[in-house]
């Protein structure tokens, strides 16, 4: 719909939007009622899609622009209950400031016993176990303290800020690539990057605009585009995936990542050695599953015929097909974008370890440049997963996982027919 009248009803939608964040969660329930939350929000955010699609004219995105900066100065006021991981950021920067390797000790340890406190150590998940986050992050808990954010509310504060410069770089690529700058609203109005970034301050808000960094990059400088997925790697390490994408001057991107990477590294490898690996390997025990995939479905298959060995049957196989994926597009895909895509759609579809919600929030900006309805479908369906904390022993019900996976391989195939036809039509 175009003019006014479009206009009108684009701005009414986010605003509706806005009004749902406002009303927050009951206390009573708590996290499983985020899921019907978010699929009303998911609902609104299909219409705006599909008013703001094809809009080119500044009003458009300057409505866009400004309700994602109401919607993310609500939800940043609502209580991090979705997920405990802001805490141990919190705690981590705390340790690192003390002078004290975060890889040493866990939180639960009495070495420790005079940095707790009783707003940040009771909430910290995982208290026997030491951090599983790099280097980067690291650093960037010990920034965010030094600067006076080092407390939940800061680090939110701070997720929001980068997510709004997430905002800039990703209508900056739509404009070099010519188009509409209002698609804007498929990141700036989704309710999976708002509440993974806003509400729980995960570490992807300072993965997005790295990656969205080295996207502008990758056909003019490399060597930036490979240093800045080596910075995004220090803070989350799936992003090294993304050096698959830069087909021009391949090496001095390798170089510049490899630079970057080791000089994060270096000082923490120096005072920990191996164990700057931290809670890593024990991040691939079974007891770390949550909302599989590919692996979990394949696993179901294997167990009849493998037993216990169904498991690291399946982890092995999806482990060697992401593997397989990311060089099979390094050498076909030329385009950083299209790789780009494709890499991150393996990692979704192939990830061999528990798929978190806020691990599918750096697909989100990609769907304002080539858009794609099984990975929209996916972002949409993904707070399902929260119902898990709702059920009386913690299981994931199946239908949730079906709901999630299906319509997205049905969604990818009937899109991977409609190109093959397409290609055969041509030739």
């Amino acid at each position: 719909m175009r003019g006014y009248a479009g206009l009108i009803l684009l701005a009414t939608v986010g605003l509706a939007q806005s009004g749902t964040w406002f009303m927050g969660l009951p206390p009573s329930v708590g996290v499983p009622a985020w899921p019907a939350r978010a699929l009303v929000l998911f609902g609104m955010q299909a219409v705006s899609l599909a008013l703001a699609w094809r809009r080119r004219d500044a009003a458009a995105l300057w409505i866009v622009i400004g309700i994602a900066v109401l919607q993310r100065g609500i939800a940043v006021t609502w209580p991090p209950d979705l997920s405990s991981d802001l805490h141990r950021y919190v705690w981590d920067g705390n340790v690192l400031d003390s002078g004290r390797s975060p890889y040493a000790h866990p939180p639960a340890a009495p070495e420790l016993t005079r940095l707790r406190d009783a707003q940040v150590f009771p909430r910290i998940n995982r208290p026997d176990a030491v951090t599983v986050y790099p280097p980067g992050a690291q650093l960037a808990f010990l920034a965010l303290r030094r600067v006076g954010l080092g407390s939940a509310a800061g680090v939110k504060a701070a997720t929001a800020a980068c997510d709004l410069l997430s905002l800039a770089l990703l209508v900056a690529l739509l404009r070099r690539r010519g188009l509409p700058t209002a698609r804007v609203v498929v990141y700036a109005w989704s309710p999976l990057v708002i509440s993974e970034l806003a509400v729980s301050g995960h570490l992807e808000a300072f993965v997005v605009p790295l990656m969205l960094g080295a996207l502008l990059c990758a056909d003019r400088r490399p060597g930036w585009a490979g240093a800045l997925i080596g910075a995004a790697t220090l803070l989350k390490l799936y992003p090294a995936l993304l050096l698959a994408a830069i087909a021009r001057d391949r090496r001095h991107a390798l170089a510049a990542w490899a630079l970057v990477v080791g000089v994060g590294y270096a000082p923490f490898v120096a005072a920990s050695g191996p164990a700057v690996l931290g809670f890593l390997p024990g991040y691939f025990r079974s007891g770390e599953d949550f909302n599989l995939g590919l692996r979990g479905f394949l696993q179901d298959g294997l167990a009849p015929w493998l037993g216990r060995s169904a498991r690291p049957a399946a982890f092995v196989l999806c482990g060697a097909a992401l593997l397989g994926a990311g060089a099979y597009i390094s050498l076909r895909v030329k385009d950083a974008l299209a790789a780009m895509r494709h890499l991150v759609g393996a990692f979704l579809l192939l990830l061999p370890s528990a798929l978190h919600p806020w691990y599918a929030v750096w697909m989100a900006p990609l769907l304002a440049l080539e858009f794609s309805p099984a990975w929209f479908w996916l972002l949409g369906a993904l707070p399902l997963s929260y119902l898990k904390y709702g059920t009386p022993g913690g299981e994931m019900p199946l239908w949730v996982r079906l709901c999630e996976w299906l319509p997205t391989y049905a969604l990818l195939a009937a899109a991977q027919f409609r190109a093959r036809r397409a290609t055969v039509e041509a030739a």
